[in-house]
């Protein structure tokens, strides 16, 4: 072993101690002496901070308590109205030697984490949060959640390391006892292309195999109504509720991605959005010219003069009806799709929105001159037919 680490028998844990230069000989000796003397330490719950979300573990533990029993519950239904995941975690601790003091780190994953307490056998244990704790390679994230269509998606992709834990101490004494954890977690977003966004989760499930022996894990994962869902390792689904009972650790994490259904209105809302867009291009060219033609005969009839001003005037009129129609018609096409979306869940990331805005507002203006350009033409063409049936021997 070396001479900077450190084990206590039937811990799963390494202490790594940095001696300062100047810190040697009998400073040194003091220290390890008081670290041997010390209360058993076991760290529990690590877990990285990253956008949109957090990884959640199980409490580490020592050597000489089991865990008869855990129940997990993870309820994502509040991501349908934009809320953070809750978490449940209860454990069946059973000590059968004498009472213990021990200090247990669980992880809280980002600074936005809310709500987490902790309680031994009804009683709440004070924490606090310990971001300089480090992790063993085994209790990190998973590097991916399972895919809903197609390959497993990325999960953490950066600040990994970033960890904020919180710790807290529990006194164990002999025989069994029930530690409660709950807290509320975000869920990482993750942009696939499709019209809703795919949510990810996942808890680190390793760090248990830290106590003498874990004997079960029952597992309940609620989902919102009708969403997608996958989840490693796999798990029984009956309608909107995902569970298993597991004798051992199934995984060393579990990992979910879950996505609202898009619904038919909203397909059907795309495609007339489209259209209406293409008869609008299309046909504005031909009502400008039937528009600037009709006006220009009532006027004639009437026998009023023509200023250069007012045909002008009309037919930027007209045009600007042609590219004001484009320009709505185009917003609705880009967004009356997404009104019919669930709430919070509409997937808008990377350039393609300001892309078609971009292109609207050029396309808008485009129609505008060529309107203008139409319906100027469909008064000169009347006009020349005009004056052409006026002549006498003409053949119009």
């Amino acid at each position: 072993m070396a001479a900077n680490q450190l084990r206590w028998p039937g811990i799963a844990t390494e202490l790594r101690v940095r001696p300062h230069p100047r810190f040697t000989g009998l400073g040194q000796a003091i220290l390890w002496c008081c670290l041997v003397a010390g209360p058993g330490i076991a760290c529990a719950n690590v877990g990285p901070p990253f956008w949109g979300g957090q990884l959640v573990a199980e409490p580490g533990g020592v050597a000489n308590i089991d865990v008869v029993h855990e129940t997990l519950s993870i309820d994502l239904r509040p991501l349908a109205v934009g809320k953070p995941v809750l978490v449940d975690a209860v454990y069946l601790l059973e000590n059968p030697a004498d009472e213990r003091e021990l200090e247990l780190v669980f992880v809280s994953g980002a600074p936005g984490v809310t709500e987490f307490h902790v309680r031994l056998d009804g009683q709440v244990l004070a924490s606090e949060a310990r971001p300089e704790m480090e992790l063993p390679e085994r209790w990190q994230p998973p590097f991916v959640t399972p895919a809903l269509r197609g390959r497993d998606l990325d999960y953490l992709s950066h600040r990994r390391r970033e960890v904020v834990p919180f710790a807290f101490r529990a006194v164990i004494g002999s025989g069994r006892h029930e530690l409660k954890v709950r807290y509320a977690a975000e869920a990482a977003g993750y942009h696939v292309g499709e019209p809703t966004v795919v949510r990810q989760f996942a808890y680190v499930l390793a760090p248990a195999t830290s106590w003498k022996s874990f004997r079960g894990l029952d597992l309940l994962v609620q989902v919102p109504p009708g969403w997608l869902a996958a989840v490693t390792p796999p798990l029984e689904r009956r309608g909107d509720v995902l569970r298993e009972r597991f004798s051992a650790l199934p995984a060393d994490s579990l990992a979910l991605s879950v996505q609202a259904p898009v619904p038919t209105l909203y397909w059907g809302a795309r495609a007339v959005g489209v259209l209406m867009l293409v008869l609008a291009v299309v046909g504005g060219g031909p009502g400008c010219w039937l528009a600037a033609d009709r006006l220009d005969k009532r006027r004639r009839q009437q026998g009023r003069p023509r200023p250069t001003w007012r045909l002008w005037g009309r037919s930027l009129g007209l045009a600007l009806v042609w590219g004001g129609a484009v320009l709505a018609c185009g917003l609705a096409a880009i967004f009356g799709p997404s009104l019919f979306l669930p709430r919070g869940q509409v997937s808008q990331y990377g350039y393609g929105v300001p892309l078609a805005l971009f292109g609207l507002l050029v396309l808008a203006g485009l129609t505008t001159l060529a309107g203008i350009s139409v319906s100027l033409t469909a008064v000169l063409v009347a006009n020349r037919k005009e004056r052409a049936r006026a002549t006498p021997g003409s053949l119009g």
